[in-house]
């Protein structure tokens, strides 16, 4: 995983989603994309698998200094379902 970036998956309890995003962010890391780049990257290689995925920055202001920055990445492209 490239220091300073944390992957939060949603939704939470999907294993399976959580475990392909891991995969495909740590098959890309070493590369030298820049985050932009690199958010394509990870969001093209799911896309076949979950057509909706979506990745979103969350803003550096929201976090403490001492935190990595974060991504949330959506499977369903939006941060809750229908009905859940």
């Amino acid at each position: 995983m490239r220091e300073g970036l944390r992957l939060v998956c949603h939704p939470r309890d999907d294993r399976v989603f959580e475990a392909d995003v891991e995969a495909v962010a740590a098959a890309l890391m070493p590369t030298s994309l820049g985050d932009n780049e690199l958010a394509a990257a990870i969001g093209e290689a799911l896309r076949d698998r979950y057509p909706l995925v979506r990745i979103r920055s969350r803003d550096p202001i929201a976090d403490y200094a001492a935190e990595p920055a974060t991504w949330s990445v959506y499977r369903d492209g939006r941060p809750t379902t229908e009905g859940g």
